[in-house]
């Protein structure tokens, strides 16, 4: 079994594409055997998961599980680590969001757990250029995970697309 760990970026029909925390988009259709789980309950796939936290478990490249978690009062936001500023409630630290290609701005304080490639960091220790992903629960910053460095995904090219930037569509082997 293999597991992809994520926030929803879109949803059409069986299909879902989600962001992972490795800053890597897949696409995964379900079949008629997957399984969607949200909050640990029997559900179905919706559009108002969009933006909520997934793990997707597939065998055989087939998706066996997916299990939301929904909650209002989480929001999640990916990006492109920017720069970070103190200021007297905490540290800022700014990001050029993937969902809007705007750099926005988020506080992020003492108490709130950081990791940059897995392990606990100081925020400060965060790489320009880093890909984070942003937890905010009722607007407080309480996670932020960063990774750094290049990723590399192997498969097969089943789509190129061209334009201001250019996108490839990868199969890969799971």
């Amino acid at each position: 079994l293999v597991q992809q760990t994520g926030i929803i970026k879109t949803v059409s029909g069986s299909t879902v594409e989600i962001c992972g925390y490795d800053s890597i988009i897949r696409e995964y259709t379900l079949s008629a055997s997957s399984k969607t789980f949200v909050n640990s309950t029997a559900g179905t796939l919706s559009s108002t998961y969009v933006g909520c936290a997934v793990t997707v478990t597939a065998k055989n490249n087939t998706v066996v599980n997916l299990s939301i978690t929904n909650d209002s009062t989480v929001k999640w936001v990916q990006g492109i680590y920017t720069s970070i500023s103190s200021i007297s409630s905490g540290i800022t630290l700014s990001i050029k969001s993937m969902q809007t290609d705007v750099v926005m701005n988020y506080t992020v304080p003492t108490a709130s757990k950081v990791t940059q490639d897995g392990t606990t960091a100081a925020i400060t220790a965060i790489k320009t250029g880093s890909f984070v992903s942003i937890k905010t629960v009722s607007n407080v910053v309480t996670e932020v995970r960063a990774i750094t460095g290049d990723r590399t995904l192997s498969g097969t090219v089943s789509l190129i697309s061209y334009g201001t930037t250019v996108t490839l569509k990868i199969t890969d082997s799971n």
